[in-house]
């Protein structure tokens, strides 16, 4: 929530409004419906999915890097019907933050691909996953599947780092930046792919044995 309210205030006024709430509440909306589906999903399936994604578009940001592939990358607003596929997105986004699979990487392509400045999507995202924690995290606490302690260590270390990386990302270089953003991609991409083969060991069916007939 401390991110969220610094990237609010430091980036947040030059954000569409409307692309602004409408992608940070739908991130949120999307945390609280997807808390209950965590207990019966086939996790596995899904981080694998999700890496395969996540893999993509790091090749497709970078040929856009690279020059050889069309992008933009400075706008502070999308048209209208990339605007409701960004809320949509993020709705999506929001349903796999309780996968452990993190908004910020998956958020961070899709904005840029769509054109806009990479940093102007940091608002959104962080105000998305603070509503999201506010409210998926009652729903998680309820089910009773949290270990607490780790969440008080990761706001202890958590808050500082924010308070830093919020500035380095305020005044670096967007090419910097893009790049940054593909090696926190391939990062993402290569922890869910070791994640879902880990979970697939966990959930293979054991051989059907075959019954003793008298």
């Amino acid at each position: 929530m401390t991110e969220g309210i610094i990237f609010l205030i430091l980036l947040g006024v030059m954000v569409d409004p409307t692309l602004l709430f409408g992608g940070a509440l739908a991130t949120g909306l999307g945390g609280i419906m997807g808390a209950p589906l965590v207990a019966r999903a086939r996790v596995w399936i899904v981080q694998a999915t999700v890496a395969v994604g996540l893999l993509l578009a790091a090749i497709a940001f970078a040929m856009t890097n690279l020059h050889l592939f069309p992008g933009g990358g400075t706008e502070s607003s999308l048209p209208l019907a990339l605007m409701v596929a960004a809320i949509v997105g993020n709705f999506v986004f929001g349903i796999l933050l309780n996968y452990g699979v993190g908004n910020f990487a998956p958020s961070l392509v899709m904005f840029s691909l769509m054109g806009m400045d990479p940093r102007l999507a940091f608002p959104i995202m962080a105000g998305g996953a603070a509503i999201t924690g506010a409210g998926a995290s009652v729903r998680h606490i309820q089910i009773g599947q949290i270990d607490l302690r780790i969440v008080l260590g990761l706001a202890i270390g958590g808050i500082p780092a924010v308070l830093v990386a919020a500035f380095i990302v305020k005044t670096m270089p967007i090419e910097t930046l893009r790049w940054l953003v593909i090696v926190v991609v391939l990062y993402a991409a290569a922890v869910m792919f070791r994640a879902a083969m880990l979970g697939r060991r966990e959930h293979r069916p054991e051989g059907a044995t075959a019954p003793v007939l008298d």
